[in-house]
């Protein structure tokens, strides 16, 4: 074989081995889940993940549908610390989100009112600061929302008003008027 058969050869090896090492996850909420990994020290969780199985609903704490999509996220007290990222708007069919008495700091992405089939929005005792969005006023499925113990200031939004499914309100022990 000559020095071009050799050098084919090789390109076409190092191709192979190097596609078997680089894993793609085509999964909708892959992406997502992986930003809310990243941004709350996943790595340091509790229970944290295993972000080279593409199979997000094996992961600890999710939830998904027969369509396999996720439509819960139960987090509660899995020493997430840092921040929300607002990818979590994209994640299109979610229900329920369980975030409560973690280390989260920074404020409620506005995304979050993206989440158009959200049922519930625990975020309890954490340290969120900042106003509530307004966008939360876009999610009339919500019949649960505790944001109390944080730290958000500022008004409470009159889109608040738009939850007519509103069961359980909770917005204690902040700086709210």
């Amino acid at each position: 074989m000559n020095k071009t058969g050799h050098l084919f050869t090789l390109l076409v090896l190092l191709t192979i081995v190097t596609s078997s090492f680089a894993q793609t996850c085509d999964h909708p909420d892959y992406e997502p889940l992986v930003s809310l990994y990243q941004a709350t020290d996943g790595d340091n969780w509790t229970t944290s993940w295993d972000l080279s199985d593409c199979d997000v609903c094996s992961y600890f704490g999710i939830t998904c549908d027969e369509s396999r999509r996720v439509t819960r996220i139960d987090l509660d007290g899995n020493n997430l610390t840092g921040f929300i990222p607002s990818e979590i708007g994209e994640i299109e069919n979610l229900e329920d989100l369980f975030l409560k008495g973690n280390n989260l700091s920074g404020t409620i992405p506005s995304n979050i009112g993206r989440l158009i089939n959200l049922t519930a929005l625990q975020l309890t005792s954490n340290q969120l600061s900042g106003p509530i969005p307004s966008e939360i006023g876009n999610l009339i499925q919500l019949a649960d929302l505790r944001f109390d113990n944080n730290a958000l200031s500022g008004t409470i939004p009159e889109s608040l008003g738009n939850l007519k499914k509103i069961i359980f309100l909770s917005l204690s022990r902040n700086d709210l008027t």
